[in-house]
């Protein structure tokens, strides 16, 4: 276990990094890979293992992702953990966490995937370092949210959480118009769309909607 000091969000923040036991690890019900199974397939009673099915179900690149790390023996990007009680829940790396689940009980014998590589918050981190923990991986990071994902979190952010558009632009490098657009666009397909057809794959379409928000022409049609 080592310590380290990171700049998050502006904010110089003491870390640790250590491996951590798969025993004690929280699968984050935040996540926003999730979030689209979470609220049109799952019920209200959100269990570890319904995560654990959204991660694979929702990320179509997820066999990919198990391959790479098992052929590589491990992962070289710590995940980023938040204690909680006697358990870390998983902020960023969540399906790799599961992958490493997945592994360690296809591998019984082999100490490697019974533990994970992690960074450490300190206890009760504030929630916007959390959150600009997650932008910066998923916005910018090799393992970007698709557009769908990324327009849900602006929304979220915005709505939820009473980030101003300013702060957004911050945050993600975007301008207020591409920002205002995508948390439209999340609106629009919300409302008006999703409730008619509503199949996994419809989710993707959300640059249809933000091509509707920023094209004159076809909101006048």
């Amino acid at each position: 276990m080592s310590n380290i000091v990171v700049n998050l969000d502006g904010i110089p923040i003491e870390i640790k990094r250590q491996k951590i036991s798969l025993k004690l690890l929280i699968l984050d019900i935040e996540n926003p890979r999730i979030q689209y199974y979470i609220d049109t397939r799952l019920n209200d009673n959100i269990t570890q293992e319904k995560i654990k099915f959204s991660l694979a179900e929702c990320n179509d690149q997820y066999e990919k992702l198990k391959e790479h790390i098992e052929r590589n023996g491990g992962i070289y990007d710590p995940i980023w953990t938040v204690p909680k009680d006697d358990y870390y829940t998983v902020i960023e790396g969540n399906t790799r966490a599961f992958v490493y689940e997945e592994l360690s009980e296809k591998y019984v014998n082999d100490e490697k995937w019974k533990t994970i590589d992690a960074y450490v918050l300190p206890y009760k981190i504030n929630r916007d370092v959390i959150n600009f923990i997650r932008l910066e991986k998923h916005l910018f990071g090799p393992t970007p949210w698709d557009a769908y994902e990324k327009a849900r979190e602006l929304y979220r952010l915005n709505t939820q959480e009473d980030y101003s558009l300013k702060r957004l632009e911050q945050l993600t490098k975007r301008n207020s118009f591409e920002i205002r657009n995508n948390i439209q666009a999340y609106m629009d397909m919300e409302e008006q769309y999703l409730k008619k057809y509503n199949k996994p794959s419809e989710r993707l379409k959300v640059s249809y909607f933000v091509e509707f928000r920023k094209n004159k022409k076809l909101k006048n049609l």
